[in-house]
């Protein structure tokens, strides 16, 4: 979120580093200074809210917002075997722990990853990425059947949800389908 007149920067020239920085961060601009609305659309930022603004505007556009998210491209580095791998974070199906070893599925990959999955559900999204159980972390854009004790990756990979997590899931799992 971002005015065109801030203390110390300009909204403008923020804006422009961030998307410098990383073409699909989302800005909202909330201004009084109407006149940069085609210097704003010309960076592509997400709205352009002019003061005062209508609340009810701004919660519908920040649902967009998480749309845009959830299908935005987002790369992570994983570093196994003495290299470091970019790796799609939508690509991920699910994380698990196992032998005191963590283990992340892509569509194409398994890959042993050095960072814990405790690190791993911090890192990623936390509008898609699901800790199911204390040893599963899934993606549910890959959820293809669910039942409040199990769910299905990909119709073939049976992931338990722990009890003390069916309650909390379930709810989750009704947010993000109303989200998509």
């Amino acid at each position: 979120f971002l005015d065109i007149k801030m203390p110390q920067y300009s909204g403008m020239d923020l804006a422009y580093e961030l998307k410098q920085r990383n073409s699909k961060v989302v800005i909202f601009f909330i201004t009084s200074f109407n006149e940069y609305q085609d210097m704003a659309m010309d960076l592509q930022v997400f709205r352009f809210f002019e003061k005062p603004f209508d609340a009810k505007r701004l919660y519908s556009s920040l649902d967009k917002a998480m749309e845009y998210i959830d299908g935005a491209y987002v790369d992570v580095f994983v570093y196994s075997n003495k290299e470091h791998k970019r790796i799609i974070v939508d690509d991920i199906i699910y994380i698990e722990t196992k032998n005191r070893k963590t283990y992340l599925y892509t569509k194409d990959d398994e890959i042993i990853v050095n960072e814990t999955i405790d690190k791993w559900t911090d890192k990623l999204p936390t509008t898609f990425f699901y800790r199911v159980h204390k040893s599963f972390l899934v993606n549910l854009h890959y959820v293809t059947k669910y039942s409040y004790e199990e769910l299905y990756l990909n119709d073939t990979i049976r992931i338990p949800i722990a009890p003390r997590k069916q309650v909390d899931f379930h709810k989750f799992w009704f947010r993000y389908l109303k989200r998509r």
